[in-house]
């Protein structure tokens, strides 16, 4: 049976589409000064798609571009190799988010779920 989403409100599919363009464009300026500002909002709104998204192959597929879009901020030094390594990072990436996504499902009252998501991502 799908997973419901556990987010108290249910988005509508243009707030939906509204996170995933700002995670978008966060990616996109993850080269500038604010890497870890930047970074930090793009992680964010996929979690929130994560939760959200009632299907998931609609979250896996919202990933693709965003490691496109990843690859495009390392053009200059890594060309085309970049679109490879950050499309291809988005896999062990999606296991953070889909961890994320489960535990904040089984376990929606509790706090510390939200610490899931930046310890699967770091190890």
């Amino acid at each position: 049976r799908p997973l419901q989403p556990p987010s108290p409100w249910k988005a509508s599919n243009k707030q939906l589409c509204a996170i995933w363009c700002l995670a978008l464009l966060a990616t996109l300026f993850t080269n500038l000064e604010a890497v870890p500002g930047m970074r930090t909002i793009s992680m964010a709104c996929c979690c929130l798609l994560a939760e959200c998204l009632d299907r998931l192959w609609v979250f896996l597929l919202c990933l693709l571009p965003m490691g496109v879009l990843m690859g495009l901020t390392t053009w200059g030094y890594l060309q085309e190799a970049a679109l490879v390594i950050c499309v291809a990072f988005q896999i062990p990436l999606s296991l953070a988010y889909l961890a994320h996504r489960r535990l904040v499902t089984r376990h929606p009252e509790l706090w510390s779920v939200t610490l899931a998501f930046p310890s699967v991502h770091t190890a």
